[in-house]
C-alpha cells in the first residue's frame, strides 16, 4: 500500500537544483505539496541530502533528497507547498497521458498496451 501523505499529480516541468554552488536543470516528474520526484540529470545526490530546487523562476524551496536510484531522486520539501503551486506545476488536464507516457513509480516509461496504440 502507498503510504504517500499528499496526492501527487504527474509533471514534465523543468526544475533546477541548487547545490554546493551548482545549479543543475532537471525534468520533474511528479509533484506533490510535500514533496517531487526528479531526473537525475548529473545531481548525483544521496539520501539525506540537503539542496534547494527552483520551481518557478526565483522560486525555491528547501528540500532533503529521500532516497535516489535508476536516475531519479524522491525530494521531501521541509515546507508544504501551495496546492495551486502543485497544480500549476503539474501537467495540465487537457494533456492525455497518451501525450507524456505512463510511468511507473521511479519514472519509466511503461510498455504500451497492445492494442492502444494509434492508427
Amino acid at each position: 500500500m502507498d503510504g504517500r501523505k499528499s496526492e501527487r499529480l504527474a509533471s514534465e516541468t523543468l526544475v533546477h537544483s541548487l547545490r554546493k554552488g551548482e545549479r543543475r536543470a532537471h525534468l520533474c516528474r511528479n509533484i506533490s505539496r510535500l514533496g517531487c520526484m526528479i531526473a537525475d540529470e548529473g545531481l548525483f545526490a544521496s539520501t539525506g541530502d540537503d539542496l534547494e530546487i527552483e520551481l518557478l523562476d526565483g522560486v525555491t524551496i528547501p528540500a532533503r533528497v529521500i532516497w535516489a536510484r535508476q536516475g531519479h531522486v524522491g525530494l521531501a520539501f521541509k515546507r508544504e507547498l501551495n496546492p495551486a503551486t502543485v497544480r500549476h506545476l503539474a501537467i495540465h488536464e487537457q494533456t492525455t497521458l497518451a501525450e507524456v507516457g505512463l510511468r511507473d513509480r521511479f519514472g519509466r516509461l511503461l510498455p504500451e498496451r497492445p492494442g492502444s496504440h494509434a492508427a
